[in-house]
């Protein structure tokens, strides 16, 4: 009677980022949502995102720079960033060097509620999730100097109290080509 799951998936929030002076300079996002298919109220949400760098493996391929300009979450929710090397980080809520899972206490990589533009990973902890409820946050980013098919690919992995979930690949954020 207490045996369920949740789900976690990532969406772009459009296909292509707008590119209409052919500049590379645009706006674009993706969501991170989780859904609970648990008989159980999970007490906390902890989501890790490894953000897309150029030689990641994941796809990701872009001239110019990007930003994250804000990230939009939930009510009750806390959003953590950090610069720490990538070779340094895992997107396992509950490995040692993120502290544990729902808290960044004990955390070696300097998780922090300070926005910082060029984050190498963005953290959310969230409230409860109740049987049926979904939860999600935005990552908003801002290109400069992109090419027409750059792309942008992050990676997430959260655990939800009572669940544990994984989500290795993701839809890719593409640069638009001038029209």
């Amino acid at each position: 009677a207490t045996n369920g799951y949740t789900t976690i998936a990532k969406t772009t929030d459009q296909w292509f980022i707008a590119n209409p002076d052919g500049s590379g300079d645009g706006e674009g996002s993706w969501t991170v949502t989780m859904r609970s298919q648990d008989p159980v109220t999970q007490p906390f949400t902890d989501t890790i995102d490894i953000l897309p760098y150029n030689g990641d493996g994941r796809g990701t391929e872009y001239a110019g720079t990007y930003a994250v300009s804000s990230v939009d979450a939930p009510a009750g929710s806390t959003v953590y960033y950090t610069v720490a090397p990538v070779a340094s980080l895992s997107d396992d809520p509950g490995a040692d060097s993120n502290g544990e899972a729902g808290t960044t206490q004990g955390n070696t990589v300097g998780w922090s509620t300070t926005p910082v533009p060029n984050p190498t990973a963005i953290r959310v902890i969230g409230g409860e999730l109740t049987p049926g409820a979904t939860t999600a946050f935005t990552v908003n980013i801002t290109t400069d100097g992109a090419n027409p098919g750059d792309a942008w690919v992050n990676r997430a992995q959260g655990i939800a109290g009572h669940t544990e979930l994984v989500m290795r690949t993701s839809e890719p954020l593409t640069m638009g080509t001038k029209y």
